[in-house]
């Protein structure tokens, strides 16, 4: 006789399977597409352009989706999750676009981004010597990245501070 299962254990019927990924994939294609629209309206992008960042953050967030799902040696939970956009990241970016140089802001915020988020994979002894709460903050990604706008952010405002006394 087989035990009787968890309702948690058991598979759904198709049609609430059906259900159920046509709704995380509309949570998920309006959080991937609402940031690229702000930032990229913010920043002056055209029609092409922000199509083209709107693109690029659903490649990513699919790239990222099929990693985490499907895995690859060391990386990857193995576990249906959707990976997206971050909201966290929106605010510290315009302010770096309202505080840059004119087409300059966009590429230093993606750089700024992948660097420091690339830091803990790339060199994950980096954060080995430093006090735990900033190894809390900046062992994650999407907080490394908004920390990195925020600082960039102050540096543009010190640089745009010290053109205008010159």
């Amino acid at each position: 006789m087989e035990p009787q299962r968890h309702p948690v254990d058991t598979v759904p019927p198709p049609w609430q399977l059906l259900a159920g990924g046509l709704q995380h994939i509309a949570a998920m294609v309006a959080g991937v597409v609402a940031p690229p629209l702000i930032i990229g309206a913010a920043v002056g992008l055209g029609g092409r352009d922000q199509a083209l960042l709107i693109t690029a953050s659903l490649f990513s967030a699919g790239l990222a989706t099929l990693l985490q799902a499907l895995g690859w040696w060391r990386f990857g939970a193995r576990l249906p999750l959707i990976n997206g956009a971050s909201f966290a990241a929106v605010a510290p970016v315009l302010a770096i676009v309202k505080s840059s140089v004119p087409g300059a802001a966009l590429p230093t915020v993606y750089g700024a981004a992948l660097f420091v988020g690339m830091t803990p994979t790339v060199a994950p002894g980096f954060y080995a010597g430093m006090p735990e709460l900033v190894v809390t903050i900046m062992g994650s990604g999407i907080s490394a990245g908004c920390v990195t706008a925020i600082v960039l952010n102050q540096v543009f405002h010190l640089r745009a501070r010290r053109a205008v006394a010159t």
